[in-house]
């Protein structure tokens, strides 16, 4: 539904965050599960979002001590790359959870950039310095340690994603202000 009018759907927290309490905004959550329970309690939602055609997945500030134990999933290859686009065949574009919140910001804002897009990460949300995300991703590019390689296939995934959205046409404010979308938009939230 949301794809078919012009947005793209957005599974998160990747890898799950059903299984802590803990406010990532805050700190830095641990998932003591074991891989086994996380694969079946937890990616499953993941999986049949994916094969359903979902275009983005959010990754998640958690450390997930059976995969890539003290490393923030966001700024892990092994859940990233391995698990997201290898196990569970997310082909779309990964986006980082809130880079201003604070297991972010254990590096600077140009480190942070780099480590997430190594990772797997294709767009980098809410930096606390954009100029200085932008300025670390160019050095790491210029110095080898961020592989061109790695921005193109994630500038190549936002571009296909953008591309198949912008074709949709969106339908007109005034149809969706309607008093009747209105009283549906305010009975949805009210239960929410």
């Amino acid at each position: 539904g949301l794809q078919g009018a012009g947005v793209a759907a957005t599974l998160k927290h990747f890898p799950g965050h059903g299984h802590s309490a803990d406010d990532s905004h805050k700190e830095l959550p641990a998932l003591t599960q074991s891989r086994a329970t996380l694969e079946a309690d937890a990616w499953p939602s993941f999986k049949a979002g994916i094969d359903a055609g979902t275009m983005a997945v959010m990754s998640a500030h958690l450390d997930v001590r059976s995969v890539d134990p003290g490393t923030p999933a966001t700024f892990s290859h092994k859940l990233l790359t391995d698990v997201l686009r290898g196990q569970l065949g997310f082909q779309g574009v990964v986006i980082t959870d809130g880079m201003n919140m604070e297991p972010a910001k254990r590096w600077s804002p140009g480190e942070a950039a780099v480590r997430a897009l190594k990772a797997g990460n294709d767009l980098i949300l809410m930096t606390p310095d954009v100029s200085k995300a932008y300025d670390g991703l160019l050095a790491a590019l210029r110095d080898g340690s961020l592989p061109r390689a790695r921005l193109v296939d994630a500038v190549t995934r936002v571009l296909t994603m953008k591309f198949r959205l912008g074709g949709t046409t969106a339908p007109d404010m005034s149809t969706l202000n309607d008093p009747a979308h209105r009283k549906a938009a305010d009975a949805l939230a009210a239960a929410a």
